[in-house]
């Protein structure tokens, strides 16, 4: 559909969406790796902007769009849980550089799940 339209933000949605592809195989292919998922991240994020500029500009319903931005939500989720934090990356020589007094995380520290809702209104602020 958007490979069809002749507009710019169409083309550029395109372009971004094939950024997106290459980091991820990228790195799947050890190539990289860190550097390629920041990549893949940053055209994540890039990605559902135009998204939602396309869905405001019409070339997108709602429909389309939540199911786009939904597709996203669950890549970002598959990248996320594959970034360590920056102070646990290994460096250029695969050795893991963690600062003295820290240990690195034997797993994430939040789930990539989304939560439940409890059925409990959320407590007042005071």
């Amino acid at each position: 559909m958007l490979d069809q339209r002749a507009d710019a933000l169409s083309r550029d949605t395109c372009r971004v969406c094939l950024l997106l592809l290459d980091a991820v195989v990228l790195a799947l292919k050890d190539r990289d790796r860190w550097e390629q998922l920041d990549q893949a991240d940053e055209a994540l994020l890039r990605l559902r902007q135009r998204i939602r500029l396309a869905q405001d500009r019409d070339i997108f319903d709602e429909r389309q769009a939540l199911h786009a931005l939904g597709l996203c939500d669950r890549i970002g989720r598959q990248i996320g849980g594959c970034v360590p934090a920056p102070a646990n990356r290994p460096s250029a020589s695969g050795v893991l550089q963690v600062p003295r007094g820290h240990c690195p995380p034997s797993r994430p520290a939040h789930s990539s799940r989304p939560r439940r809702p409890s059925g409990r209104a959320p407590l007042p602020i005071l």
